[in-house]
């Protein structure tokens, strides 16, 4: 074969002509042992330089290297590194990286719906003020009894009719601190308040009207032996003051070791894509899921501050024993918990948990489903089944989550929903809803709904929990409908409040009230000096007698100035 130029050249393996500025065969593939890189020579004017298609030059000139052309090259190259990166997160991860795409989806969906309930926080509503969650807050309300009916006593009814009751709530979570004000009024004047301050040192009351300044306890102080009724006095409140310390020491352990406890759960599931399109499964091993709650439960038990708080709360409720007697006797429980704890896994069998999860727009969690097999050693077996549906839309998210518990012979589930949701740009509506529902045919639901008008600065809320017995029917338990209207700023006002309160089928009490519900914008509380303060746990017995002698007889003009 003839060579048509001096470019060409014949491949060593096809002999078909290639050009020498070619790295491989066109037809065979074979390598260009001849190769020479061809680069636009200095001076040389492209459009001069082809003839038929041909490259031609009259004399050997140095040929230097295109920036341009490499520098295109580089940046076609990091863009596709780029865009490949790009595609392995939001398109190929999930199909090679499954577990982390859907763990991912996970906090999506968890910051999604927190990110939703932050915008609906401050929307007016009883229920939305009185649930604020910041770490200063001051809440108000205010009610005035315009009449009592139903099953109320006419005494009682004749009596309220016309007075007002005001609660004020400051509380500051980041320094323990809270600050409790009741007053009852007549009109416009207040007849009698009382106040209670508390930090995680100490606790007092004060009540103008009994006794001056305000009585407190310490929280640090000794428990003593007690022998009547005063020591009794001083216990009583001494062991609140440390049970409020100890919830307060509390709150932050709680919190780090609940993380804890579920990251490493969420740890023990390993996700893989599903058959279903945008579903993934995992198995989560009912030993190891049983391990792990073992080692938090030892772990919440063996921590003094938590310790404290199962005890105080315990011997609240129920002090048969003097403390001390009590005290040795849960420090003995609590030493056995560990064996009995062991004992009771030991005799129990968790089926491995299945859990599916759908990721839908956005990626975020669509739905979600769990459920295992508990067991024993005797076939007593409880089935639990959890799932969850979540709907992001334009006008909010909602939110619906279940809980089932079977067993051989009975059933109970439990399921919420919460909505957050705008129907224009005026309208805002907060809906949360639990139903209680067991096999014996008794239901419990539970519903709060609040709407806000920005246009007419109307509010609208309902609360309701019925019971829904088998033998007595439905019973209203609790209903309460309101109208207010917001004032702009911080407060609503409501003219007319209708409260419903059934004790069973044939006692139902009714109120109407009026008055006003309000989030104060509070930077700090209003704390009580420790100087203005008589603790009763420093008090002779012969000063704490006086003290309670006083207030027997306050109260005794007091009622006869009320009723």
């Amino acid at each position: 074969m003839d060579l048509e130029n001096e470019e060409d050249l014949l491949c060593s393996g096809c002999n078909a002509l290639i050009s020498k500025h070619v790295k491989f065969c066109s037809k065979c593939g074979t390598k260009n042992e001849h190769y020479e890189d061809y680069t636009q020579p200095v001076g040389v004017n492209y459009e001069d330089s082809y003839n038929d298609g041909n490259v031609v030059t009259d004399e050997i000139i140095t040929y230097k290297k295109s920036a341009g052309k490499k520098g295109i090259k580089y940046a076609i190259i990091v863009g596709a590194i780029v865009l490949i990166g790009f595609l392995s997160v939001n398109v190929f991860g999930k199909t090679f990286f499954p577990d982390k795409y859907v763990k991912s989806a996970m906090l999506n969906t968890f910051n999604a719906i927190n990110k939703n309930n932050k915008e609906f926080k401050d929307m007016p509503g009883i229920v939305s003020y009185l649930t604020q969650t910041d770490d200063v807050t001051e809440n108000e309300v205010y009610v005035k009894f315009e009449g009592l009916g139903g099953d109320f006593d006419k005494y009682v009814s004749n009596m309220l009719d016309g007075y007002g009751l005001k609660l004020n709530l400051q509380n500051d979570l980041k320094n323990s601190l809270f600050n409790f004000n009741v007053g009852l009024f007549d009109g416009s004047s207040e007849i009698v308040s009382a106040q209670m301050y508390g930090s995680s040192d100490y606790m007092s009351l004060g009540i103008p009207a009994l006794y001056d300044g305000h009585l407190g306890v310490t929280a640090n102080s000794v428990i003593d032996e007690t022998y009547n009724e005063y020591d009794e006095i001083k216990n009583s409140a001494t062991i609140l003051a440390k049970y409020y310390k100890a919830v307060n020491e509390s709150k932050p352990v709680i919190k780090n070791k609940t993380e804890n406890l579920v990251k490493e759960i969420i740890s023990l599931a390993k996700f893989e894509k599903g058959s279903e399109n945008n579903t993934y499964v995992a198995n989560i091993n009912g030993d190891e899921f049983l391990d792990v709650i073992e080692k938090y439960i030892l772990e919440f038990i063996n921590d003094e501050n938590i310790k404290n708080v199962i005890f105080y709360s315990s011997y609240i409720e129920n002090g048969y024993y003097s403390y001390e007697e009590a005290k040795t006797r849960f420090n003995e429980l609590i030493e056995e918990v560990p064996v009995e704890l062991k004992y009771y896994m030991n005799e129990i069998k968790l089926d491995n948990i299945e859990v599916a999860v759908t990721i839908g727009d956005k990626k975020l969690v669509k739905n979600f489903q769990m459920q295992t097999k508990l067991s024993n050693e005797y076939e007593e077996a409880i089935r639990l089944k959890t799932s969850g549906k979540i709907e992001n839309t334009d006008n909010g998210i909602k939110s619906n989550y279940d809980f089932k518990i079977t067993t051989e012979y009975d059933s109970f589930s439990i399921g919420a929903s919460v909505e957050n949701s705008k129907a224009n740009k005026n309208l805002l509506n907060k809906i949360i809803k639990i139903d209680m529902d067991s096999s014996a045919e008794d239901t419990v639901s539970f519903e709060i709904n609040e709407e806000y008008d920005a246009s007419s600065k109307e509010c609208r809320s309902s609360i309701d929990l019925i019971y829904d017995s088998s033998y007595e029917g439905e019973i209203p338990v609790l209903s309460l409908k309101s109208n207010g209207i917001f004032n702009g700023m911080d407060r609503i006002d409501f003219d007319n409040i209708d409260l419903i309160l059934s004790e069973d089928s044939y006692y139902t009490y009714t109120l109407n009230l009026s008055g006003y519900v309000q989030n104060k914008d509070t930077k700090s509380i209003n704390k009580v000096d420790n100087k203005n303060i008589k603790f009763i746990n420093e008090m002779s017995e012969d000063e704490l007698i006086d003290i309670m002698e006083d207030i027997e007889s306050n109260i005794y003009l007091l009622s006869n100035e009320i009723f």
